[in-house]
């Protein structure tokens, strides 16, 4: 244990007097500590399973002891600064700080120190505390409360504050070693986790020498780590956990742990939870809220279990979803009669109003075939609105015929027509497509005398098949 009273104290130091004054206890109750423990002050040992395997020795102060640490952290480590790589014992701070620099990365390196705690002696936290600008003797007095045996204890409130700030030093130094190998670092307590992105491809090789030279440093500090069982490289192809998080696509919960909550869920819906349950459920509702960054209410335990039990009520706002849903939906039956009413009432394409356009002249059943610009043939009987009353019209394969107004135009496919009230329109695609307007029919299926009607731009117009082959297919068009 340091001791005092070996240089005089700078006129800048905080004394005794100011740590009494600091922590809010009387400076007569510090004094015994300069020499050694007062009596009534000591701690309780036991041990608890670790996660894996093994035995954890944890030193928990009394009451007294307790008191007096947790007024040192409140009133001088809580808001001491420490370096931001560091995740655990920190307010406001969870595993998911600790988890998301590393999300999505191409490889990550875990190493976990060996009796975290205990490896940090009393020595670095007088020296702390010295920085910290109190004197020798304060010093001394704030390193013997906070230390047990020469370390600090695993139990103490104070004993993960310091941890924090002894580190401070260390911390920089890994984080300035890590950035020179591409890597990011952060510290949650005992837990070193160093990860490269999938856009850093110098990383990959700078793992070994990497390895080694943080070796050496975490012997300068007198930290132990188990190389071969305490030090683990995830690649890109694993599931990547940090600190029980999977961080591979997105930071979540492990698949065991959804499961559970998704089986917790399930039975308190059908009102078989138990009040243990339920408490675990909360937790993992938490739990599982500040991993994916949802707040989320505790359930009542009054109307949560058995019978009691009230399915919450349903909130558009709170389902999202559902809204999207039904937007979906809407649209999806809006285009089925957008598509029926383009079926039944097809627009004929309009031409282009530069120039003429240029009419090849194909075989037709009628007599002599009238040009655009001429008047219905007498073979044409006319209709009292000036419509055609009939017109027979014979379409090749790959052409397209009109009759309109008592006029007979064929054209070209692709090639456009004017728009006129009362008019039909056929086009034939290799002799077993054919179009009426704008709505498809098969005419090769389809037998002489097959009709279909068509209204127009507000004119009906019956179609009726009359003969039909590989090559053409001839049609009767009747104004209705």
């Amino acid at each position: 244990m340091p001791t005092s009273a070996v240089t005089p104290a700078h006129s800048n130091e905080r004394r005794i007097d100011q740590l009494a004054k600091a922590i809010q206890v009387d400076v007569t109750e510090l004094h015994p500590w300069l020499s050694s423990i007062p009596s009534g002050f000591g701690y309780r040992i036991f041990t608890i399973p670790k996660r894996t395997s093994g035995l954890r020795y944890i030193a928990a102060p009394n009451k007294k002891l307790k008191e007096l640490q947790r007024k040192i952290y409140l009133h001088l480590l809580r808001r001491e600064p420490i370096q931001h790589v560091a995740c655990g014992f920190v307010p406001r701070k969870s595993i998911v700080d600790n988890a998301r620099p590393h999300l999505d990365s191409q490889f990550i390196i875990k190493i976990d120190l060996k009796d975290f705690f205990h490896s940090i002696p009393d020595g670095r936290v007088f020296n702390f505390w010295k920085k910290d600008n109190w004197s020798d003797d304060a010093a001394a007095i704030l390193t013997r409360i906070c230390c047990r045996n020469g370390s600090l204890p695993q139990g103490a409130p104070t004993s993960p504050a310091l941890s924090n700030c002894v580190n401070q030093r260390f911390d920089a130094l890994v984080l300035e070693l890590a950035e020179k190998s591409y890597l990011q670092y952060t510290r949650y307590a005992d837990d070193l986790t160093f990860s490269a992105k999938s856009r850093q491809k110098k990383a990959e090789g700078r793992i070994r020498p990497f390895l080694d030279k943080l070796r050496n440093l975490l012997d300068d500090e007198d930290y132990q780590v188990q190389w071969k069982k305490g030090v683990r490289i995830l690649r890109k192809h694993q599931r990547q956990v940090v600190t029980g998080l999977v961080v591979n696509d997105r930071v979540r919960l492990p698949r065991p742990t959804r499961d559970l909550i998704r089986a917790l869920r399930q039975k308190r819906q059908l009102g078989n939870l138990s009040e243990r349950d339920l408490k675990r459920l909360n937790g993992y509702e938490l739990l599982n809220s500040m991993v994916e960054g949802r707040p989320k209410k505790q359930d009542n335990q009054a109307t949560a279990i058995g019978e009691n039990a009230s399915p919450p009520r349903f909130s558009w706002a709170r389902n999202p979803t559902h809204v999207w849903g039904v937007i979906g939906v809407f649209l999806f039956v809006l285009g089925i009669v957008v598509t029926l009413y383009l079926y039944y009432n097809p627009y004929p394409q309009a031409i282009p109003s530069s120039g003429p356009v240029a009419t090849p002249t194909p075989t037709s059943h009628i007599q002599s075939m009238p040009s655009p610009d001429t008047q219905p043939t007498t073979s044409v009987a006319a209709s009292p609105v000036g419509r055609p009353a009939q017109v027979e019209l014979t379409v090749a394969s790959g052409e397209s015929g009109r009759a309109l107004d008592g006029k007979l135009v064929i054209s070209v496919q692709g090639i456009s027509f004017e728009k006129n009230v009362g008019n039909a329109y056929v086009h034939m695609v290799t002799g077993t497509v054919g179009t009426i307007g704008r709505a498809p029919m098969r005419f090769i299926r389809k037998e002489p005398g097959y009709a279909t009607r068509r209204k127009i731009d507000g004119v009906g117009f019956e179609i009726r098949l009359t003969k039909a082959s590989t090559w053409n297919a001839t049609f009767l068009i009747s104004a209705l």
